[in-house]
């Protein structure tokens, strides 16, 4: 019968020393896991293109985005804040400047006009984007 307690007397302190290390191991991952939350990204600062079908009937996909993101790169270095953009008029073939496409650009509230010229290059099947952006 001692025998009996003392086997019982030793696998309640095992279990007391394997509590005590879940505990403390816890605690340590608890410590070094990170307490941050994921970083999200910043609330959009570019204008939405309202009538963006026009666009997107002349140019290549990967030249209309293109366009759109230098468009966006040079309201954002000029500190030109709008809401939408909208394309007014129509687009044309310029073919004194190489056949470029352009057209205007119309930014709300503020009714600024902006007129775009977009020259597309294919060179060996490599398409090349030239955006022009002036008032």
């Amino acid at each position: 019968m001692l025998e009996d307690r003392r086997r019982f007397n030793r696998r309640i302190v095992v279990l007391g020393v394997l509590i005590v290390a879940l505990i403390i191991c816890i605690v340590f991952y608890d410590m070094r896991s990170n307490v941050f939350s994921l970083a999200q990204p910043p609330a959009s600062y570019y204008p939405t293109l309202t009538n963006s079908a026009i666009l997107q009937n002349w140019l290549p996909k990967s030249s209309y985005q293109y366009t759109i993101s230098q468009i966006d790169n040079y309201l954002k270095s000029n500190n030109i804040h709008a809401s939408s953009m909208t394309i007014k008029g129509s687009v044309t073939i310029n073919e004194i400047n190489g056949g470029s496409y352009d057209f205007t650009l119309l930014l709300e509230p503020q009714n600024q006009v902006y007129h775009v010229s977009v020259k597309i290059s294919n060179s060996s099947g490599i398409i090349s984007t030239t955006v022009s952006i002036g008032s």
